[in-house]
């Protein structure tokens, strides 16, 4: 396995009845934030996605998995065999990473 798409399910926010599921996925972000912030091996693709490459360091997916199981955040993942192939050619997820720091 060259890597995995993790994917997390964000609480639905209520205004009349707020989920406390939602500060459980802040305390979810902020520690995988900090965590992974300087790991090349992982790639933030959207708020709650993030790609893995576990041929550089597998204990990337599992602090992913603790954290979500610790703040109780539902997740899948998606296992891929071979390296991503990103089209368009030249397209380099890690420039969207780029812009947060």
């Amino acid at each position: 396995m060259h890597s995995v798409l993790f994917v997390a399910s964000i609480p639905v926010v209520d205004v009349m009845n707020p989920h406390p599921g939602r500060a459980l996925w802040g305390r979810f972000t902020t520690d995988v934030d900090a965590k992974t912030a300087t790991d090349l091996s992982v790639l933030r693709l959207a708020e709650n996605v993030w790609l893995v490459d576990t041929t550089k360091a597998l204990s990337s997916l599992a602090w992913l998995i603790s954290f979500a199981e610790v703040q109780t955040v539902s997740y899948g993942l998606v296992p891929f065999e071979h390296a991503p192939v990103w089209l368009p050619d030249g397209f380099d997820p890690k420039t969207i990473q780029a812009q947060k720091v």
